[in-house]
């Protein structure tokens, strides 16, 4: 008679697993669904923004150019000292080549 017990709660357990598996197929599906129209929805709310024109104030567009006046006259001025400093780096180097000659000159006179 225990067996008789044993094998219908195990019967039992069975029935209600798939019962329970399948009703998780079909949340699944139902949330997968949801999850879906979300997503599309996300798209198309996107989309609609991308496409439509950016509104900017009068105000923004003169500091946006300001900024960009800016910014190109700190370029300007950028090329201008790396310019300088290549010139003196040229300078310093005939220097110091000028001076390296006179030396070889000097030892070989000396020598």
């Amino acid at each position: 008679r225990h067996g008789d017990k044993d094998k219908a709660a195990l019967k039992a357990a069975l029935i209600r697993t798939k019962r329970l598996r399948h009703g998780d197929k079909d949340k699944s599906a139902l949330v997968t669904a949801r999850q879906r129209e979300k997503e599309a929805w996300m798209e198309q709310v996107i989309q609609e923004e991308q496409n439509r024109p950016l509104e900017v104030t009068d105000d923004f567009i003169r500091t946006y150019e300001q900024r960009e006046v800016e910014e190109s006259e700190r370029l300007e001025a950028e090329v201008g000292r790396h310019i300088k400093n290549l010139k003196q780096l040229k300078r310093s180097l005939q220097v110091r080549a000028g001076e390296k000659e006179r030396m070889a000159r000097y030892r070989t006179k000396k020598a």
